[in-house]
């Protein structure tokens, strides 16, 4: 018969780890808590400061405004809901906001599909780093800075002044689409052309290459795929 000696001073294995890792135990055996406690937060976050502005916003259209002050008094009214539902330019300003906006969606689908297509699945992998850098490099800059940038590369020139005044495109190529809708939609493709840009290759770059050469072997052409 055997015995085993254990050290007086040995520690306890019922005891091994502290209360970091007893809770990082707890967080890798159950994978959805450990997702909550990360979106818990800025969920949060998101709600309190979006949302919770937004609700505001629509509270605040029920009370009358103040003729002087044009701040909201304590009075209840719809008055504003039905001038803000009848009234001509308006219903005319919703309108074009919600065409500008799905121009600008199409517009960055359009560029943002094949530009995620080719870094996640036909660029080199040197070459992909670059490209991704190359796709956030715009969001490093301010939205004002690059709303003034846009503004300096759009403005139409001047007849009356002797240099003419125009911005980079007008001086260079001698048209600009000056600051009517087509520059709102430009400069709002830009701004957020990204922000599409990299969840589709996030979702380009997890498809299988086999599911590609699958495609070409049944006879798929390169846009059916």
């Amino acid at each position: 018969m055997t015995a085993t000696l254990t050290p007086p001073d040995a520690p306890d294995a019922t005891h091994l780890g502290g209360p970091a890792r007893r809770v990082s135990r707890v967080f890798t055996r159950h994978r959805r808590l450990g997702l909550v406690s990360t979106l818990t937060a800025p969920v949060t976050w998101l709600l309190v400061v979006y949302i919770g502005s937004l609700l505001f916003l629509v509270v605040t259209a029920f009370f009358t405004l103040d003729p002087v002050t044009q701040k909201p008094t304590s009075e209840l009214t719809l008055d504003n809901i039905d001038v803000a539902f009848t009234t001509t330019t308006f219903l005319k300003t919703v309108g074009w906001s919600v065409l500008i906006a799905l121009g600008v969606t199409l517009v960055c689908f359009a560029i943002a599909l094949p530009l995620a297509f080719y870094i996640a699945k036909l660029a080199k992998p040197w070459a992909r780093r670059s490209l991704i850098v190359a796709t956030t490099l715009p969001l490093w800059a301010g939205y004002l800075v690059k709303g003034y940038a846009w503004r300096a590369m759009l403005s139409p020139g001047n007849k009356f002044s002797a240099t003419g005044g125009g911005g980079v495109l007008d001086s260079t190529i001698g048209w600009t689409p000056g600051f009517g809708k087509t520059a709102i939609v430009i400069t709002l493709a830009y701004q957020w052309l990204p922000y599409m840009v990299l969840p589709i290759y996030a979702g380009l770059d997890r498809l299988p290459g086999s599911l590609l050469d699958a495609s070409a072997d049944l006879g798929g052409r390169p846009w059916r795929t």
